[in-house]
């Protein structure tokens, strides 16, 4: 697996228009912030999937409509499995506003310092439980939702459509592999290291923070071609392909 991420970082910079190439994602990934910027880049993220799929060169930036469409059906899809950690997360945040808290620094932050009475202080120990499991089931639920969506962002890119990303039986069929399991966690363990690594390089005086937009880009990059590229080929219609290989590029 780690021969294949330098076999794709390679890929990334083949090509010699890679400082242009460089220079956009890093601005979009500095101003991923803004809904355009994030839309962008989830439609770059469809294209280099789709390269990999097709076993085409890395792809452009080019026709930024095209790209704009691409990104919208990405995004609804992902977008999709998070809900429920969503309702979770609303949920549990309407019970401590209404009810209780475990302790005034999570109602500041939850309900708002508004919040903060002498009534709703001593309710604080009657709710703790309540909220416990509230954020604890919201956390499992968004590391499902990561999960999911992932498979549905490749069903998503193999069949073309926003259908397809939805289709729960296929991506379940890819989601239940082995092969589909490891790759996710290769890629979450570099979106973690790479985290780290952007929150150092983000202090540094000026250039900081766009060394680490940088950084986060191509680590992005990086995550998208390996799951597009290692991830099984489960056909989606029930049957159990824990086994089956990996689609390479050559």
């Amino acid at each position: 697996m780690i021969a294949d991420l330098d076999t794709h970082l390679h890929r990334l910079f083949a090509r010699d228009d890679w400082p242009r190439f460089l220079l956009l994602g890093t601005l979009l990934a500095f101003t991923a912030g803004n809904v355009v910027s994030a839309v962008l880049l989830s439609g770059y993220a469809t294209r280099l999937a789709r390269s990999v799929r097709d076993d085409a060169s890395r792809p452009t930036f080019a026709d930024l409509p095209s790209l704009a469409r691409d990104g919208v059906r990405a995004v609804a899809v992902v977008a999709a499995y998070h809900v429920p950690a969503v309702v979770a997360f609303a949920a549990t945040a309407v019970a401590v506003r209404s009810r209780a808290v475990v302790a005034p620094e999570l109602l500041a932050v939850v309900a708002g310092p508004g919040t903060l009475t002498p009534g709703t202080l001593g309710r604080a120990a009657g709710g703790a439980p309540a909220v416990a499991v509230g954020l604890a089931v919201s956390a499992a639920l968004a590391v499902v939702a990561g999960y999911l969506s992932a498979a549905a962002f490749v069903r998503f890119v193999r069949g073309g459509t926003a259908g397809d990303g939805l289709n729960l039986a296929a991506v379940w069929a890819l989601a239940r592999t082995r092969g589909f399991l490891r790759t996710w966690l290769v890629g979450v363990t570099v979106l973690f290291v790479t985290h780290i690594a952007a929150g150092i390089l983000s202090v540094v005086p000026v250039a900081g923070p766009l060394l680490a937009a940088a950084t986060t880009f191509v680590a992005g990059s990086l995550v998208v071609e390996l799951v597009a590229d290692r991830s099984p080929a489960a056909s989606g219609r029930g049957g159990d392909e824990r086994d089956a290989g990996p689609v390479t590029v050559a």
